[in-house]
């Protein structure tokens, strides 16, 4: 709970749309959310050009190999650099993060609520 509170809204936003939360809300079409993704894919796609085209983007591509135990391993969020969505120095703009970030914090307090903080840990895989 206090990771999903802590992390800035990019990567919140990020990781929201990767596992594909995004899908179950209401207004899943909005143009926030439809900028936002773009910008995402954008990021994905410059991240996964970057970690080819480097053998990896990152120092210690050898130990995060070595941690996932496989010798061709990428990063399942090519799309992220320095806490930030890769291409982008600063934040995205708030109009495209507020609504998703909203609808995560809120889903992850109700499960909270309901289920309890290990359960809903382990719902949403963290």
């Amino acid at each position: 709970l206090l990771r999903t509170c802590a992390s800035n809204d990019d990567v919140l936003c990020y990781a929201f749309c990767k596992a594909g939360l995004h899908e179950v809300l209401y207004d899943k079409d909005a143009n926030a959310i439809v900028q936002f993704r773009y910008k995402m894919m954008l990021a994905d796609s410059e991240g996964s050009d970057l970690w080819k085209q480097n053998g990896g983007w990152i120092y210690g591509i050898e130990e995060f190999r070595k941690r996932i135990g496989v010798a061709d391993a990428v990063p399942r969020y090519a799309g992220l650099a320095g806490g930030r969505i890769m291409g982008h120095r600063t934040k995205v703009p708030e109009e495209f993060t507020a609504d998703l970030t909203f609808s995560y914090k809120a889903i992850v307090g109700a499960l909270v609520l309901s289920i309890g903080v290990d359960a809903m840990g382990a719902c949403l895989g963290s």
